[in-house]
């Protein structure tokens, strides 16, 4: 087994997920960037089940 040392770009995420979180419980999940769109079906919090809109994960 060999050992990496991380390099400067951890935290740092590729691909096709947005992280929101919850304004209600503050629960972060990941969703489709097309739930970012204006005519998009309002985001589900899989742990209070609240739902609401993407700008108001801000």
């Amino acid at each position: 087994m060999q050992r990496t040392t991380p390099g400067i770009d951890i935290g740092k995420y590729g691909g096709n997920t947005v992280w929101l979180a919850c304004p209600g419980c503050r629960t972060w999940f990941p969703v489709s960037p097309r739930m970012l769109a204006p005519a998009a079906p309002p985001a589900c919090c899989p742990a209070c089940h609240r739902e609401f809109s993407a700008k108001e994960s801000s």
